[in-house]
């Protein structure tokens, strides 16, 4: 694979940084443009093979309207960001040349790219990015090959109802004056699990939080129809009605089928190796 020219906007922050060193490990060469030397640098945006812009959400089509003039016609413009539909119908709209949408499944703070996932959601001219995830695959992502409206919908469960979830337990503990240490230590192995992924989520960046639930208004709706949701089930639950809550519980079991016991056989085995590091 021969070298390529990538410019990463926005290349200094943690995900640039992170993606842009495994392109470099892979034998490419990485420049990154921020806000502070954008005037000077944004003309070399026409020598590049990719440009990747790497905001928060809420500045990615910003940013893509004011990057598009300075591309050049092989360039390949793409993104990182969690949302596709929108970002490359941006980019389909201001950039003539190839177009990609990508988004790393993960956080800037991973150690190590085994079994990580990079979506790409094809664009435009998508044959002429193979070698961005054949790249990629060579530094150890799992690439997923989907299109921006099956992603999106995808992430509407992954990311925007878990962390509204995760959002609307931790704020209810504080509110609660919970000690977190005493449950943590009275916890099982699952449990404790449970409650270091609430305490990652809230050790991290609030506003890329409230980017991702917030991203647009189909999620907006879908949380919407998930909190009548558990409004109706705390009716059943108010007048005591066990026979409602068996009937949920086990239409849903029988729904989940063979997910449900795979998924006790998985987490047997994380638990088993939380003992063994204990």
């Amino acid at each position: 694979m021969s070298s390529k020219n990538i410019i990463i906007i926005g290349g200094r922050g943690g995900m640039g940084r992170l993606l842009g060193s495994h392109f470099k490990a892979a034998g490419h060469e990485v420049a990154a443009i921020g806000r502070a030397d954008w005037e000077e640098k944004k003309e070399t945006l026409s020598e590049a093979d990719l440009v990747i812009v790497s905001v928060p959400i809420a500045a990615t089509e910003e940013t893509i309207v004011k990057a598009s003039p300075y591309l050049g016609k092989k360039t390949i413009l793409s993104d990182f960001t969690s949302i596709k539909q929108k970002p490359i119908e941006c980019m389909m709209k201001h950039h003539s040349g190839t177009v990609l949408g990508m988004h790393p499944v993960f956080g800037p703070s991973v150690k190590n790219a085994h079994q990580q996932v990079i979506v790409l959601c094809p664009g435009r001219e998508h044959h002429k990015c193979e070698w961005i995830g054949a790249s990629l695959e060579k530094a150890g992502f799992n690439i997923v090959n989907m299109s921006a409206k099956e992603h999106d919908e995808a992430m509407t469960i992954i990311q925007a109802l878990k962390h509204f979830s995760t959002y609307c337990l931790g704020t209810f503990l504080k509110k609660q004056n919970v000690d977190l240490s005493l449950i943590k230590k009275l916890a099982s192995p699952i449990y404790r699990l449970e409650m270091d992924m609430l305490g990652r989520i809230f050790s991290q960046d609030a506003e890329l939080y409230a980017d991702i639930i917030m991203a647009d208004e189909g999620r907006i709706d879908f949380l919407k129809d998930y909190v009548s949701h558990m409004s109706t089930l705390f009716s059943g639950i108010e007048k005591n009605d066990k026979q409602d809550f068996l009937a949920n519980f086990n239409t849903t079991t029988d729904w989940m089928g063979d997910f449900a016991k795979e998924s006790l056989a998985e987490s047997d085995r994380v638990i088993e190796l939380v003992n063994q590091k204990d």
